[in-house]
């Protein structure tokens, strides 16, 4: 992906985070998934647990330690 593409694809993404870093896997993630898919031209479905990983993000010792995203 060039770095123009990747850096408007940030910033249309990046409102949809939650404080925490996270965004909900049903409705956002899988609609910014097919956005993505589309601008880049990828025919084949990606699962949404090869282009997201929030699991350090729910990290309750990050959290407690004061980790922001």
């Amino acid at each position: 992906m060039k770095r123009e593409l990747a850096e408007r694809t940030y910033d249309d993404v990046i409102g949809t985070f939650a404080s925490n870093g996270v965004v909900d896997e049903e409705e956002t993630q899988k609609n910014d998934l097919d956005i993505v898919r589309l601008v880049t031209n990828v025919k084949k479905d990606v699962p949404i647990t090869q282009a997201y990983d929030f699991r350090f993000a729910a990290d309750k010792e990050l959290t407690q330690a004061g980790w922001r995203p």
